[in-house]
């Protein structure tokens, strides 16, 4: 799949009220991976998502897990979405912290996790791993799927690790996304951005900047990918107007 970004001419910024946010359903994050349930024979469009609670990321991880809850509430709604959208929330630290996938109607966004440093290795190893699991049952199981799109939300600071196996493991994730068709959606946050990283992690389309670390100008973006991956085939281009406060990094 392929994503092409049509920039929309600004509109008044609508937010959602914090009462619309807070208090939805979250857990405790675990190290688990979930396993497929195999009652639904749906086509999945699995979703993966990388956040970064590194210090850089100060306040904008919590925001944006609140405004996930939101979303996936919403999407919970949907009848095209519910069974067949699997998420899995991967959350940067030593070990990353994973929620594994699990069909949005019964996914639960996790609590925020906060970290003192930026291992973004570990995390891409770890969806590495989950990924190509996950892959490999539906394969088994002969259950079709869809695109998949993996969100990196992060500065592209990585650190805790060597250059050469950050190198490794940045290769080892885009192989596995190039076998089994994975699109990546990276995002950069913040207002310093290493930007041959992020460069390097988008395989599809350039990399977006996040404006005013606004998470929730974001999550409707990340809906409508969502919905519509999950009504398209493999190999078909995805259309998206770039809402105000995302702009692409060229």
């Amino acid at each position: 799949m392929a994503l092409n970004y049509t920039k929309k001419p600004k509109a008044s910024k609508a937010t959602e009220s914090p009462e619309t946010i807070l208090g939805l359903r979250t857990r405790e994050a675990t190290l688990l991976v979930s396993g497929l349930d195999l009652t639904n024979r749906s086509t999945r469009t699995p979703l993966a998502w990388v956040t970064d609670g590194s210090p850089s990321m100060d306040g904008f991880t919590k925001e944006q897990l609140q405004s996930a809850a939101f979303m996936v509430d919403e999407l919970a709604k949907l009848p095209s979405t519910s069974r067949s959208v699997m998420m899995n929330v991967v959350q940067i630290g030593t070990p990353p912290v994973a929620t594994g996938f699990s069909e949005i109607a019964k996914f639960e966004v996790p609590s925020l996790h906060l970290a003192q440093s930026t291992p973004l290795h570990a995390a891409l190893d770890r969806l590495t791993a989950d990924l190509g699991a996950l892959f490999s049952d539906f394969r088994a199981k002969g259950i079709e799927r869809t695109e998949s799109i993996v969100i990196i939300t992060t500065d592209g600071f990585a650190n805790d690790t060597t250059e050469e196996e950050f190198k490794s493991c940045v290769r080892k994730f885009l192989e596995m996304g190039k076998k089994w068709s994975v699109t990546n959606l990276v995002v950069g946050v913040g207002s310093n951005l290493n930007e041959p990283v992020l460069k390097k992690l988008a395989n599809s389309a350039p990399p977006l900047r996040l404006e005013d670390m606004n998470a929730t100008c974001l999550m409707p973006f990340i809906k409508k990918i969502a919905e519509q991956a999950s009504q398209s085939r493999r190999g078909k281009t995805l259309e998206m107007d770039l809402p105000e406060g995302l702009e692409p990094i060229e």
